[in-house]
Formats: structure tokens, C-alpha cells, sequence
């Protein structure tokens, strides 16, 4: 389970991840920044060099930055589609932005969204190619600081694995509308493994309209989760895999 984020690094990170959806005066910024620069202080600390306490401390804030970052696991590859499906940006490995000492975040491991006790309109249209995990409207909040956001979405990579049908999906998306493409929203989504709780990728602040895409591993249950900083209610997303 992600550590409990103190008030202190709850704060700074929430205002930093509004950033995008408001006008900040000079006197946020300059508050914003102060914040930022205290939070790296405590997370680039000589992990082994400090109490207990303090270690506890520099985990949090290192967790803060790690989830003010995009980024996706070693060896897992991941884009920004624009609105037409288009490569806008590759998102960074975990081990480009992070130093080596810092761990990966694992995520609380998830039923199966078909089991879970929530109203998730899934959508089976298995084809050769491509496989809608999931369509239909998701009401998305601020994610929670003492846990990760529930999986609202799993699905399989690989199906009829031994059999002549084998099939596998290389790439899962996740597209998100709020209101409509117009409008200045932003929303965040994260993939995990489900059945080990190893974090697959995560991207914040994804704009209104666009997809958040990765490569994900072969025979992987991938869970999907999705929040917003800016724009909680009623959204609409589209989780599809394909080859």
C-alpha cells in the first residue's frame, strides 16, 4: 500500500498538481516553488544516514514527487495519443527521472473489475485486434493519500494461451472526456500488474480528449485506475487493448 502522504507533502503536492487547471499569481508560484524545493530537499536525503522517523519522511516525499511525474516501468513503453491517435509524447522509464534507491510504487492489488462491488458497465467485443475493456462514464475524484485509487477496469494481455487461438494485446489505452473536448480538463490514469501490485506506468494531469497508451507485458492482468485533480464528476473513458 503507498505510504500515508503527511498534511505538509499532501498539500504541496495537491497545489502542484492544480497547477495546470488555474491562473496562479506570482504570489502562488512563489509559495508553489518554496514548497517544491522543500519537498526535494527531504526526498534526495541520505536514506540510510536518518532516523527511523526521518526515513519515513524522505519515503513520503519521495512518493510525492514520483506521482508529480509521468512515467512507466523499466522496460514497459508509453505515449500520449492526441485526439486522432497520434503519437504526441513517449513517456520517460521510471529509471530516467529517479535515482536507483528509489522504489517503484506498488499499488493495492484489485479484484477483477467484473467482481467488484461497483456498477462498471463493461463492454466485451473481443475481435482478432482489439478488445474494449471498458466504455462508459466514471465519476473520478481527487485520488485518496492514503491508499491508490480503486481499479475501475482489469483485463487480460494474453487469452487462450496453449491453444492454435492464441492471442495476445500489445498495447492498452485509455482515453478520458470531460464535457467535451473543448473544455480545459485534466484527468490522471495509472496501469498496474493486478496480480503482483507492480506499478505499469502513470501519467497526471492528462488533457481533456487524449489517451494515455502502453506496451504492457505478455499473460499480464492489468488493472487501470483514473482521478482528477481539477476536474472531479462525471467523465467519460474508453479503455481499449489492441495489437
Amino acid at each position: 500500500m503507498k505510504r500515508m502522504i503527511s498534511s505538509f507533502l499532501s498539500a504541496v503536492i495537491l497545489v502542484a498538481m492544480c497547477v495546470p487547471a488555474i491562473a496562479a499569481d506570482n504570489s502562488l508560484n512563489v509559495n508553489l516553488q518554496l514548497g517544491l524545493e522543500r519537498l526535494e530537499f527531504i526526498a534526495y536525503m541520505d536514506i540510510d544516514a536518518v532516523s527511523e522517523d526521518m526515513k519515513e519522511q524522505i519515503l513520503e516525499a519521495r512518493d510525492a514527487i514520483i506521482f508529480n511525474e509521468a512515467w512507466v516501468a523499466d522496460g514497459v513503453r508509453g505515449y500520449i495519443l492526441d485526439e486522432n491517435g497520434n503519437v504526441e509524447e513517449v513517456v520517460p522509464q521510471f529509471s530516467e527521472l529517479f535515482p536507483v534507491d528509489w522504489d517503484m510504487p506498488e499499488v493495492v492489488s484489485q479484484e477483477s473489475a467484473q467482481e467488484m462491488d461497483v456498477d462498471i458497465p463493461m463492454v466485451s467485443t473481443r475481435s482478432t485486434w482489439v478488445d474494449i475493456w471498458f466504455n462508459g462514464s466514471k465519476s473520478l475524484s481527487n485520488p485518496p493519500t492514503d491508499t491508490n485509487s480503486a481499479a475501475f477496469c482489469t483485463g487480460n494481455t494474453s487469452g487462450l494461451v496453449g491453444t492454435a487461438y492464441e492471442y495476445h494485446y500489445k498495447t492498452i489505452s485509455t482515453y478520458g472526456v470531460y464535457g467535451n473536448t473543448s473544455n480545459e480538463a485534466y484527468f490522471n490514469v495509472g496501469y498496474a500488474n493486478n496480480s503482483t501490485g507492480a506499478s505499469l506506468g502513470w501519467y497526471p494531469d492528462i488533457a481533456n480528449g487524449k489517451s494515455f497508451a502502453i506496451d504492457a507485458p505478455k499473460n499480464t492482468t492489468v488493472a487501470v485506475r483514473a482521478s482528477t485533480y481539477s476536474n472531479v464528476g462525471s467523465w467519460v473513458l474508453n479503455v481499449t487493448a489492441y495489437d
